[in-house]
């Protein structure tokens, strides 16, 4: 940890890649879209190793792209 504070991870889901953006903690905390990656659990590690070491406390919420629900 590296006393960046929270920050908050929003993540949208599908079969083939999750969009991620990232907010950080406080009224100037910036906010970013860090692009798309793979939806397989080696790369979700990588993501999630990453900002663990600059950020203190990760929160994360997620929506799932596709058909809604019948």
């Amino acid at each position: 940890m590296s006393g960046y504070g929270d920050a908050f991870i929003g993540l949208d889901t599908s079969k083939a890649k999750n969009a991620v953006a990232i907010a950080e903690d406080g009224r100037g905390g910036e906010v970013r879209y860090l692009g798309e990656f793979e939806n397989t659990a080696p790369a979700t590690r990588k993501l999630v190793s990453r900002l663990a070491e600059k950020y203190d406390h990760l929160h994360f919420c997620y929506a799932q792209r596709g058909k809604p629900p019948r």
